[in-house]
């Protein structure tokens, strides 16, 4: 899954840090579903890093393990679904609630998606997505009546787990990405990426906006090479209105049936993070709304995620409102008082 990101990084920004040193270690133990008493494992954080930077709506990447997908569980059987902490023991009156909905009920749906098929015979040899253990989450809270901001915080994590999962629409192991990447290291001028953020995440972003824009002027396998690479990094870094343009660039340089298949994974995985982006913003903006969120610290912080979630569902209008409050409550902290400005420039 890691291959190309990870040979990319290398590449441009020489990262020398030990992944053995420095990977995301966590421990497993074998549990059982309170529900239906189906065996899970589940995994505990023991450390990790964020060595890899971040987006602006706050994904951390670490190197080694993402924590994000590795945490979520979720019962194969009856799909109860939580963190290990969820899968010790329930209160009674609780549990016999959740019974009655989950094993009677069917309160627990997994989501669609031409992604991953929970029907297909080797769903129940794979592993599930995270971004479907998240979901399946906040399915599981909502029975639980947990709070608005425990049912966001699955949603955005649902979000940034669809981003993460690249392998599910993405060949990240195909001979087109390996000659993609070595028409990058080839052809990419490295002086004129800003690495002045010290984040990695954001110069990944950069190069494929440098790409982006690169492509327009190209023919042949160097707009296949170039466009490819572009769409790559936007779409990685959730950057999906750019990565959409991109994709009208490559398609005059695949077959139809090719161009078609990948097309139809980037379109699903982009509708599916933007479907998690939108439920996350609802509910932050009902916290918003009720005053549950204190402190104008984190109020501002809080209206600046919900202006970047709207930007990244096209919803400018809102996103724009958002970031103004923002900024007007004047309590953004470095680097967020830059990103808010930036990224309120983006909303047109």
């Amino acid at each position: 899954m890691r291959i190309f990101t990870i040979a990319l990084l290398i590449f441009i920004f020489s990262f020398s840090l030990s992944s053995a040193v420095f990977a995301t270690n966590f421990s497993s133990q074998d549990m059982q579903c309170p529900v239906c008493g189906t065996k899970v494992q589940a995994k505990s954080l023991m450390s990790t890093n964020s060595f890899g930077g971040h987006d602006r709506d706050f994904l951390s990447y670490a190197t080694g393990d993402q924590p994000v997908l590795i945490l979520p569980v979720s019962c194969v059987k009856c799909y109860y679904s939580g963190f290990e902490s969820d899968f010790g023991t329930i209160e009674a009156k609780t549990l016999s609630k959740l019974k009655d909905e989950i094993l009677n009920k069917k309160g627990i749906n997994p989501p669609e998606t031409i992604l991953y098929d929970m029907k297909s015979d080797t769903a129940a040899v794979k592993a599930i997505p995270a971004f479907i253990k998240y979901d399946m989450i906040a399915q599981t809270y909502k029975l639980l009546d947990k709070g608005t901001s425990e049912i966001f915080a699955q949603y955005i994590s649902a979000a940034w787990a669809v981003r993460l999962e690249r392998e599910l629409y993405f060949d990240m192991m195909g001979s087109e990405a390996q000659r993609t990447m070595e028409w990058m290291r080839k052809n990419i001028d490295m002086s004129s990426i800003d690495t002045s953020e010290n984040n990695n995440a954001a110069a990944e972003l950069a190069t494929g906006r440098l790409l982006m824009q690169r492509a327009q002027g190209l023919a042949g396998e160097d707009l296949l090479y170039c466009s490819l690479g572009a769409l790559f990094l936007l779409r990685s870094h959730g950057e999906n209105r750019e990565a959409e343009k991109v994709l009208e660039l490559v398609r005059p340089s695949l077959s139809g049936e090719r161009y078609e298949l990948m097309e139809k994974k980037i379109r699903e995985s982009i509708a599916l993070e933007r479907k998690y982006q939108r439920m996350a913003a609802d509910f932050l903006e009902a916290d918003l709304v009720s005053g549950a969120i204190k402190g104008e610290s984190q109020q501002a912080q809080m209206y600046y995620m919900a202006g970047e979630l709207n930007r990244r569902c096209l919803d400018f209008e809102k996103a724009r409102k958002h970031f103004e409050e923002a900024i007007k409550l004047g309590k953004l902290t470095p680097p967020i008082d830059k990103y808010v400005k930036e990224q309120l420039e983006l909303c047109k």
